[in-house]
């Protein structure tokens, strides 16, 4: 009886906040859904606010202690406020499928900064089976509404095109992804990583590990690693330098039921906000199917995949046929990524990421958050 109350009055409410107008200065930013500031979304709002600080920026986010950027707004999610904030937006910007529980308006533009880049794992429409019923049709009409979708290769275009279930006017943004751009800038990089470094309270001479692995659809977290003393010593050999390993689990995942013991040399970074800022930081990334490998390949940073559940995984939730093209080797054991990391050529590695990137057409160049403020801009101007 409470819920049906609850779900008519948040009717209502809806209904009544159609008589504000849509308010022309007004962007609203979503980042997983309100778990963080951060992603794309966060790389696109702080280049506006650094070119156009009287546009009025908000942040939907599900901690109200969360720090935001002076100059911009943040609102507590699935609040009446947050409600208020949507139905009166100009532009809204996400990075996963929007709940949409304020259905899209007229005048209203929506743009998809997607958080994936060329995808690992099927996603959408690819992995339909595995996908909820409320989930799809969640999802398409996210598409449906959906004005312009980030991409940072013809390759995404190509897997947006055959798995988002986007209408046919969506306006592809191929310049790269936001959150890459600072991976192209040596000031910012050298500021992330002395920035991380100091958070985590570690050495500059340290040779960090980020171990990154995505979530599994059943929630079971068997596959991954949770003693890290062989992975520990064979980085230390291999680079002569007393290696660390950060433990940063996907979004989706509760790292508690995982069982990692947390030391001076196992890191728990799963709370840092900012992936790229690690990936800035770290020297090479160990992971599975998780996206998060494409900065440090962008970079020409090493990348390690450590798959136990490779066949269950392939099976189930499936691989991206691009992701199986892959110049990189699908270890299923300790032992098996431990000789790979000993035996790693840093020049052979790069021939084949290099490769995989011209036949990707990847396109990041440092400038996507710019590209992506004037799409913005370009729609605050048209009123």
């Amino acid at each position: 009886m409470m819920k049906s109350l609850k779900k008519i009055v948040k009717s209502i409410i809806k209904t009544l906040l159609l008589l504000f107008p849509v308010r022309n200065n007004k962007v609203i930013f979503c980042s997983f859904g309100g778990k963080n500031y951060g992603g794309n979304p966060k790389y696109i709002a702080e280049e506006i606010a650094r070119k156009h600080p009287n546009v009025d920026m908000v942040w939907i986010l599900k901690n109200p202690l969360e720090t935001i950027p002076k100059g911009m707004r943040k609102v507590r999610a699935n609040s009446v406020r947050c409600l208020y904030e949507y139905r009166t937006a100009k532009v809204i910007v996400q990075d996963i499928r929007n709940s949409h529980f304020c259905k899209k308006r007229r005048g209203q533009y929506y743009l998809q900064t997607w958080h994936g880049a060329r995808h690992t794992k099927e996603v959408e429409k690819a992995a339909g089976a595995t996908l909820s019923d409320s989930y799809i049709a969640q999802a398409k009409y996210d598409g449906s509404v959906t004005d312009a979708f980030i991409v940072d290769s013809e390759l995404q275009v190509q897997i947006a095109k055959r798995d988002f279930w986007l209408n046919d006017d969506v306006e592809f943004l191929m310049h790269g992804l936001p959150r890459n751009d600072i991976f192209f800038d040596s000031k910012k990089k050298s500021e992330a990583s002395k920035k991380v470094r100091k958070v985590f309270k570690m050495k500059g001479n340290d040779y960090l590990v980020l171990y990154a692995p995505t979530f599994r659809d059943d929630g079971s977290t068997d596959a991954y690693v949770t003693n890290f003393e062989r992975l520990l010593d064979a980085f230390d050999r291999k680079t002569g330098k007393n290696s660390i390993i950060m433990v940063r689990f996907h979004p989706n995942v509760d790292k508690r039921t995982v069982g990692v013991t947390y030391g001076d040399r196992v890191i728990d970074a799963s709370e840092y906000p900012d992936m790229e800022e690690l990936a800035i930081a770290c020297d090479c990334c160990i992971s599975d199917y998780s996206s998060s490998i494409f900065g440090f390949v962008t970079m020409s940073k090493p990348v390690f995949l450590y798959a136990p559940d490779y066949d269950e995984y392939s099976a189930g939730r499936g691989l991206s046929r691009e992701f199986l093209n892959i110049p990189l080797r699908f270890n299923k054991s300790i032992g098996e990524l431990v000789e790979e990391v000993l035996a790693f050529k840093k020049e052979d590695y790069v021939k084949k990421i290099d490769k995989m990137n011209r036949d990707a057409q990847v396109v990041d160049d440092g400038h996507a958050s710019e590209k992506a403020a004037e799409w913005i801009m370009n729609k605050i101007k048209k009123g």
